[in-house]
């Protein structure tokens, strides 16, 4: 079961609020209150009354317990621009856009059992060759034991160099 909140028309860009969604997304309940509580950014202050918004909504509607939740997805959205100007030097203006952002947390019971995440070389796919891949068996890759070397140029197979006026050389 899936909690959402929401928060729309959050007067900070969404760029910025996106670094903090990066610490919190992923982590329990508890300790991204803490991370918000003690980070030194802008967003960290809306972003908590949101957590606790939807903390409070799982508890109440779903019956959930808070201490098993984790933010199971963060991210925001960009919002409508104002369009506001600067004046500048010799009568002229600059367009200034200040940007919103639309916040949704999606926060979820993590289960009894939590999985261990696989390490980078379970992760990774084995690549198939076509063989393996059309179901026949794969006829194992010979290399020979001795080095390739270069076809060694005899003194014969060079070829001579004349110039204009010059005898042959052989």
């Amino acid at each position: 079961m899936d909690v959402v909140a929401k928060l729309r028309f959050l007067r900070i860009a969404p760029r910025k609020v996106r670094l903090v969604l990066g610490l919190i997304r992923g982590k329990n309940v508890t300790e991204a209150e803490v991370q918000l509580e003690h980070l030194p950014k802008a967003s960290s202050r809306p972003l908590l009354k949101l957590l606790k918004s939807a903390e409070a909504n799982a508890e109440h509607n779903f019956k959930l317990d808070p201490k098993t939740l984790y933010v199971k997805q963060a991210f925001a959205n960009e919002g409508p621009k104002l369009k506001r100007f600067q004046p500048r030097a010799m009568g002229r203006a600059t367009p200034v856009l200040k940007r919103l952002s639309h916040v949704t947390v999606v926060l979820a019971p993590r289960s009894g059992q939590t999985a261990r995440p696989k390490s980078v070389a379970e992760a990774k796919p084995t690549k198939l060759s076509r063989r393996q891949v059309k179901g026949a068996p794969a006829e194992p890759k010979v290399r020979s034991k001795t080095p390739r070397r270069a076809p060694t140029v005899t003194a014969a197979a060079k070829p001579s160099i004349s110039h204009p006026g010059e005898k042959a050389k052989v």
